[in-house]
């Protein structure tokens, strides 16, 4: 399932967990995903889907309210 989230809250998840991890590649393979997943989802270019969200929750320690 892939969720499209409100604009701009993908992408200041994605910057957050960027900052966290320290680049786009630490980012990606700490999510076990692409770099360019990544990219796709800081520009807000694609929804995320139910894995990746919950790779980016656990890495944040955060819950997303799916509202």
């Amino acid at each position: 399932m892939y969720y499209k989230l409100k604009k701009g809250v993908l992408r200041d998840l994605t910057e957050k967990a960027i900052k966290k991890a320290g680049t786009f590649r630490k980012l990606a393979k700490e999510m076990k995903t692409s770099k360019t997943a990544v990219y796709r989802y800081k520009n807000e270019i694609v929804h995320i889907s139910d894995k990746n969200l919950a790779e980016l929750e656990r890495i944040l320690n955060i819950k997303i309210n799916q509202e």
